[in-house]
């Protein structure tokens, strides 16, 4: 950026001494109509000249040559930038350089780092060099809101879109005016806007349109129509426009984008290849399937044209990333036109290129998941191909390595910290607590913000050193790295390991404008599918919302609440909450008879005489409670064990931990937490995930609130409105009668019963820090719960504050529970909402349940809504009786459902509430 340069320089003064025709030749390398060829040309002279004829630490020689560095990336030679960056940043600080030449080196590498696809590596060494920048220049400087500019764009291609849409927001605030002011508040609003549509529902892409077009605009009347910088913004439009299913409109958008980026480049660059992905999506998605296909020869040649180019980005054509999104589009086409000999081998070299990436590639949990979510799609896609071609197991397979691979992960890598010594397992378990401590200050804290920077430094630091422990001390697992092999022997082994009347159904979801399911059914040795692999669920949120309301509150409940439910449409059935007319019981028999007749009726045949069905949902089908779905007229509840699984691999390592577990009965261990004093815990604001000890009525935060809440802010009057906000937490009488009643059936000595003024953060830490979880059998925590679906390792067990001293505020996050060491049989959270989060497409649901299996859980058991503070603790004592007298876990929940149905002679017509439905069982 020119006014970057002089404003680093001090204008025309800081040049007075530069010889001339060295000036012109950077003007000319500046120049706006300069092609980037014609600029690395330009820069082959510059250099050298420059090196020779200007002493070494001086500043314009310096940032000669790392504007030249940074334009080989921008020409897509990331491997050949990076080099020299590396060498330039090796010099700078062996010279008395100008301290800003440093942050210009980092910042450059950073992002190319980023581009070349390690978005991890570049989002933390752009994190490093704002934090450096902030140091040395201040937060509002012209250093510090550029690097905070690339940061945006690093986090929205690493699908970090609510960090991308704060930091963004932030950014063009602060530079509100003034030239350089214009230029950043436009490009903000650019990475703000693009990640607001990639969240993709219809108020965000709204929003981002909108913010898109604006920025647009600005940068068209700053810089001019035929800039990188305006083409770039209009194609985010475009995509916008694809993503609002405005097909036309996005066409021709991107067609004009492309046409500038030729006048701009030349055919054969970059920019020119990914407008002309973005059109072949467009076109797949308008059905022009022949039109898409005929593309891909252009892309291939512009491809093999830029083979020389050395590490690529993804906007580079040969980027691993860029080049894999385009062999799927062309598989797609290819299966769309049922071309299905020429697609399945295209989309199993896709997926086994995905594979090689994912395991060469070093990501965090919460990244790791949103790596999975945006290629889901491509292995449904798969697994249709497979079916098409009659090859039902390997579809099976497909689908399956979709799931969970984030959580499947973590909870192999938590296994194998147990084998390290006793001293060295110690210290690794410090680190992870003390990362994830880190993790939740970074994720409570404002997106690039002091406080954030340092908290991700001190983050990464822990995690690097755990994972240097772990490979030190533990022999690699044989499942470390996922396949399609280690997928198949997980199935093959839950074949072998199902009985006769047992079955697995495994759902995809998100295919065909997320109105579909790809349902298949594992028996004993046998896979089976429908003779259509995708069944139409139109409506589907809708619908599962419908269910869910019906069977928390029951018709008689939703028009005392005046809730209006059901309206007919030409599918036969939508839900809406808007009707003319009152819930009745034959409609809420609709919502359940469609459901099952989508979701069990494609298997009538298969699932006669199945006495245990284990459900792998996908995206909203998680938020369904399917013992309440009916086969042949009846709930299966009635005569079903029903229980899920994140995935057939995850499911087979909750096995692994339930047989090598101690079996209940008399010497079993248990941990309970429950009758929490909470009158002097208050949340900050509703969906806080901040907890405050509350003296006389009056907020009192620790030190670590305060800071979360003046870095979070933007004055002292929006504190005030907050602490204006302040609620208790009601107290849950009825959850110490629950744990008494448990304890009781367990020997007094093998008991632990935190309660009342116990029943506190402060205590269970105590056992987390000296290592004491792992001894307990059995771990119930009948508390409250917090879901949180933008931030899902903030979701919280809420405990009692008695610590005045500001150490712990009473929240159990996701997060810090991940961290623990368990060896439980089982965990019950009889909390509301606890299996709630957020719902990521083939990860299942990040929050409570997610972390507890990380930490090394068998079993968890947790709630869909919210549960009856009275009622439950005699549903927990009959499910504990079950479990001791040696039932698995999902048949002692499926025999006290059925109790409490007979005793109140429940019947499916849903005039009542139905709260113990929403308990479910996650693993055996």
């Amino acid at each position: 950026m020119i006014w970057l340069f002089a404003s680093l320089l001090g204008g025309a003064q800081a040049q007075q001494n530069i010889p001339q025709d060295l000036l012109d030749l950077r003007a000319k390398s500046l120049a706006s109509g300069a092609s980037v060829i014609e600029r690395q040309k330009i820069c082959e002279s510059l250099v050298p000249a420059a090196n020779s004829r200007l002493p070494a630490q001086d500043s314009w020689r310096l940032r000669v040559a790392l504007d030249c560095a940074n334009t080989d990336a921008t020409a897509g030679e990331l491997g050949r930038s990076i080099q020299k960056l590396d060498a330039l940043l090796k010099e700078i600080r062996s010279l008395d350089a100008h301290p800003a030449m440093e942050i210009i080196a980092m910042k450059y590498r950073a992002t190319a780092l980023a581009n070349s696809g390690l978005r991890v590596e570049g989002v933390k060494e752009l994190e490093k060099t704002l934090e450096l920048a902030n140091q040395r220049f201040g937060v509002n400087s012209a250093h510090s809101q550029d690097v905070g500019m690339r940061l945006c764009g690093a986090y929205q291609n690493a699908n970090r879109y609510d960090d991308a849409i704060i930091l963004c927001g932030q950014i063009a605030k602060q530079r509100a005016s003034s030239l350089q002011g214009d230029f950043i508040r436009a490009n903000a609003n650019r990475y703000a806007g693009s990640s607001f549509v990639r969240r993709n529902n219809d108020t965000d892409v709204a929003r981002g349109l909108e913010l898109l077009k604006s920025a647009a605009a600005e940068l068209s009347a700053a810089n001019g129509e035929i800039n990188v910088h305006t083409l770039q913004t209009r194609r985010e439009y475009a995509y916008g426009l694809l993503r609002n299913k405005q097909y036309d409109q996005a066409h021709d958008a991107v067609r004009l984008v492309r046409e500038g980026f030729v006048r701009l480049y030349g055919e054969r660059h970059d920019e020119v290849t990914n407008s002309d992905a973005l059109l072949r999506v467009i076109l797949i998605e308008r059905g022009n399937y022949t039109a898409a296909l005929l593309m891909k020869d252009g892309a291939s040649k512009a491809s093999a044209d830029a083979s020389a180019i050395g590490v690529p980005s993804p906007m580079s054509p040969t980027s691993p990333i860029s080049q894999l999104s385009r062999d799927l589009v062309v598989a797609i086409t290819l299966l769309n036109l049922q071309k299905n000999d020429e697609a399945l081998p295209a989309l199993q070299a896709w997926a086994d290129g995905i594979e090689t990436l994912r395991n060469e590639t070093t990501l965090d949990a919460v990244t790791m998941a949103q790596f999975a979510q945006e290629w889901h799609s491509g292995y449904q896609y798969l697994a249709i191909a497979n079916h098409r071609k009659g090859f039902v197991r390997q579809a099976l397979v497909s689908l399956e390595l979709a799931k969970a691979r984030s959580l499947n992960t973590s909870m192999e890598e938590m296994d194998r910290l147990r084998s390290l010594p006793k001293t060295e397992q110690a210290l690794a378990l410090d680190q992870v607590r003390q990362a994830a401590l880190q993790r939740q200050r970074q994720r409570l804290a404002t997106p690039g913000s002091p406080l954030s920077l340092e908290a991700s430094r001190l983050a990464t630091q822990l995690e690097d050193q755990f994972a240097q422990r772990l490979a030190r001390g533990a022999a690699s697992s044989s499942r470390a790295r996922i396949s399609g092999e280690v997928v198949d022997a997980d199935v093959a082994r839950l074949a072998g390991q199902l009985n006769e009347d047992e079955a697995y159904l495994s759902l995809g979801y998100g295919l065909s404008k997320s109105e579909t399911v790809m349902p298949l059914l594992l028996r004993r040795n046998r896979t089976y599918a429908p003779s259509r692999p995708l069944v139409v669920m139109r409506n589907l949120d809708r619908t599962i919302y419908a269910m869910r309301m019906l069977t928390q509150h029951g018709t008689t409940g939703l028009q005392k609440m005046g809730k209006k439910l059901v309206a007919k449409l030409p599918e036969g059935f939508d839900v809406v909450d808007v009707s003319a007319s009152e819930p009745r019981v034959d409609d809420a028999r609709v919502v359940v008879e469609y459901l099952s007749g989508k979701l069990l009726q494609p298997f009538r045949n298969e699932l006669k005489g199945i006495r245990r069905l284990i459900v792998s949902p996908d995206g909203p089908t998680w938020l369904i409670p399917f013992d309440l779905l009916e086969l042949d007229g009846q709930p299966l509840f009635k005569s079903v064990t029903v229980s899920y699984a994140p995935s057939v691999s995850v499911l087979n390592v909750q096995y692994e931990r339930l047989v090598a577990h101690r079996q209940g009965g008399a010497s079993a261990r248990l941990l309970t937490v429950g009758g929490a004093h909470y009158q002097n815990t208050v949340q900050l604001m509703p969906g806080s995930p901040i907890y405050l000890n509350r003296v006389k009525g009056v907020g009192t935060p620790s030190p670590f609130d305060l800071a979360v809440l003046a870095d979070a802010t933007s004055g002292p009057e929006f504190f005030g409105h907050l602490m204006g906000m302040v609620r208790g937490v009601p107290d849950l009488p009825g959850s110490l009668q629950e744990v008494r009643l448990i304890g009781r059936q367990f020997q007094s000595a093998n008991v632990l019963a935190l309660t009342e003024s116990s029943a506190t953060e402060k205590q269970v830490d105590a056992l987390v820090s000296a290592d004491l979880l792992g001894q307990y059998d059995y771990i119930h925590f009948a508390t409250h719960g917090i879901a949180q679906t933008r931030r899902p390792l903030m979701s919280a067990l809420v405990l009692g504050l008695e610590d005045r001293g500001g150490k712990y505020d009473g929240y159990i996050s996701a997060q810090e529970i991940s961290s623990w060491n368990l060896q439980a049989k089982v965990v019950v959270l009889s909390a509301c909402d606890s299996a709630m989060g957020v719902t990521v497409g083939g990860e299942g649901i990040l929050g409570l349940p997610h972390a507890f299996l990380v930490a090394g859980a068998a079993t968890t058991i947790q709630t869909l809504w919210a549960i009856p503070d009275m009622e439950t603790a005699g549903w927990m004592a009959s499910l504990y009786q079950r479990m001791l007298g040696g039932d698995k876990p999902s048949n002692a929940l499926a025999w006290v459902k059925q109790k409490i149905a007979s005793e109140q002679k429940w019947i499916p017509r849903y005039e009542l509430p139905t709260p113990w439905a929403a308990f479910a069982v996650y693993g055996w």
